[in-house]
C-alpha cells in the first residue's frame, strides 16, 4: 500500500511475512511506473516484531516528489 501523508510524507506498507530485518536497516526500492532503473534507498521506520512492514518517505527531490504525486 502507498499512502499519502501530510507534510510531504509517502508510506508505503507492506505484509512482513518472512522478510526479515534488524533495526537501523533500508531496504532499496523501486517503483516501475516512476523508473524502472531507479532504485533508493529507504530506512525501515517500524519495529520487527510488528506484522506490517513501514517505510516513511519525506519529498525531498524530483523522484520523491513524482513518488508523492
Amino acid at each position: 500500500r502507498v499512502s499519502r501523508l501530510p507534510a510531504n510524507i509517502v508510506e508505503i506498507s507492506f505484509p512482513k511475512n518472512n522478510f526479515k530485518y534488524e533495526p537501523g536497516q533500508y531496504v532499496f526500492v523501486c517503483i516501475p511506473k516512476l523508473s524502472i532503473f531507479e532504485w533508493h534507498p529507504f530506512s525501515i521506520s517500524t519495529s520487527p516484531y510488528m506484522d506490517e512492514v513501514l517505510l516513511h518517505i519525506k519529498v525531498l527531490g524530483d523522484w520523491t516528489k513524482a513518488l508523492y504525486d
